[in-house]
């Protein structure tokens, strides 16, 4: 695995919900479902080649669709980011069953223990409710990650590729917290996959082979997110000049010219329009200062001469 750290700095500060709405994904598929968060606009969410970046949903997956250590985590979530060109993040944060008291464990238990029940597993479900202290700060291991740019075939088919951050440490849930919310998904299981399943996420082709790790490509940030939330990084991290490439020889983040744009692209509408103005007057008060120094120092001397132009006294 290569130590990289400018190309996957991620910082963050998000808003408190202030509902939060449970649906599953698919009745057909067991243990996957949606969480859609309210109230949080104006938070904080960046990464270093994509600019600034929205929450545009989070999926919960029990089992867990990635296996970590060769196994299969109680609970993981996903965390889907969006940029202003259509560009997506993955974060992949999996959780194990135990009572340790922890700010992840406080977040499941304030949501999931208030959820209304499913009475039939076999028609679909959705249930929101208003929260007070929900914060996704909470959930953010505060650790090390690792970043892969790859397709996650269930969502995203087996042709886009999508940058990924996953966390190899587990993140907390109580017993009551993931029974509340097994009775309501239930669970996913490798039983209910085959090799020609129509749906994503039963498909064993999407595992198999689409989440075969190419560790050429892995790249893991020491510092990661150990800093917790905020707009800055204690850490000053060194510029990369050259471009990191793939097997077909291309950059995965895309060339110089790209980051500049993703980085420019990250930026407020306010502040754009602000930058415009500001190189506008430069230029415009450029253009004056060029003129006026053409106009006295080259068009005089047609029409007088040094002396008259520099106001001597004649001798």
């Amino acid at each position: 695995i290569q130590i990289h750290k400018n190309l996957s700095k991620f910082t963050y500060d998000f808003k408190k919900a202030t509902k939060e709405k449970v649906t599953n994904r698919d009745n057909a598929v067991k243990g996957v479902g949606i969480m859609e968060f309210s109230g949080m606009e104006n938070s904080h969410i960046n990464f270093s080649t994509m600019g600034d970046l929205r929450l545009s949903g989070s999926y919960l997956f029990l089992k867990s669709v990635n296996k970590y250590n060769g196994t299969r985590a109680d609970l993981e979530l996903l965390l889907v980011f969006l940029n202003n060109s259509g560009e997506y993040l993955y974060m992949f944060i999996p959780a194990k069953v135990n009572e340790t008291k922890s700010s992840s464990s406080r977040f499941f238990d304030q949501i999931f223990p208030v959820l209304e029940d499913r009475d039939d597993m076999s028609s679909s479900y959705a249930n929101e409710i208003t929260v007070t202290n929900v914060n996704i700060n909470d959930l953010i291991p505060r650790d090390s990650f690792l970043y892969y740019n790859a397709v996650f075939a269930p969502e995203t088919g087996c042709d886009t590729k999508v940058n990924m951050i996953f966390y190899n440490k587990m993140s907390n849930i109580s017993s009551s917290s993931y029974n509340a919310i097994k009775a309501i998904l239930g669970t996913f299981s490798d039983n209910q996959m085959s090799s020609d399943a129509t749906n994503g996420y039963l498909n064993l082709s999407n595992y198999e082979k689409m989440h075969t790790i190419n560790w050429r490509l892995m790249y893991l940030n020491v510092k990661g997110t150990k800093d917790g939330p905020g707009r800055k990084s204690t850490e000053v991290l060194p510029l990369t000049c050259t471009p990191i490439l793939d097997e077909e020889d291309k950059p995965i983040e895309g060339t110089r010219l790209d980051w500049i744009k993703q980085g420019f692209d990250g930026l407020s509408g306010d502040f754009k329009n602000f930058l415009f103005v500001a190189i506008l007057i430069i230029v415009v008060v450029g253009l004056i200062v060029t003129a006026h120094e053409f106009a006295f120092k080259y068009i005089g001397k047609l029409i007088g001469n040094e002396k008259t132009l520099t106001r001597s006294k004649v001798e």
